[in-house]
């Protein structure tokens, strides 16, 4: 369960870095943007105790903590004027499809942990993980620096 809570937090500040609209921007400088928004989230993240048991409440406190900041983040990246290369914009789109439905996943998690069903919480996390996966690889493959670090 921790490794999927830490898991959890990597792919919001990883690959959690996309945005806005508006008449575009170029990739690198989209980019070195929303590097900096990760940049500093992660720095918020970090100061989170990560669980240390399996304990359900544990996670629920530690979701209850980290997703407000993520959900934060993401709201910060969808701000952001995207690139106006048509295929980077749809990469972009994507990978922030994934960290909404990761956020959700999450935010299941959380609730089923701090009901005391552990099997939930895992199970929605578990199923986050492939999401994470994706949003992380298109990111790499976006070229970020700070918002494709894992933790």
């Amino acid at each position: 369960m921790r490794r999927l809570a830490l898991l959890l937090v990597i792919a919001f500040v990883a690959a959690g870095c996309m945005g806005g609209d508006e008449e575009g921007v170029s990739t690198a400088d989209y980019i070195a943007k929303a590097d900096g928004v990760c940049g500093a989230h992660q720095v918020r993240l970090s100061r989170i105790p990560r669980p240390t048991t399996s304990e359900p409440a544990e996670l629920g406190i530690f979701l209850e903590r980290a997703l407000p900041i993520a959900r934060e983040q993401l709201d910060e990246l969808q701000d952001l004027p995207k690139p106006s290369n048509e295929d980077d914009r749809a990469r972009i789109d994507r990978l922030l499809t994934l960290l909404e439905q990761e956020l959700e996943l999450n935010e299941a998690a959380q609730e089923a942990a701090q009901g005391g069903d552990a099997q939930a919480a895992n199970g929605a996390l578990q199923e986050g993980a492939p999401l994470s996966a994706e949003a992380n690889q298109l990111a790499e493959e976006l070229g970020f620096i700070v918002c494709a670090r894992r933790a």
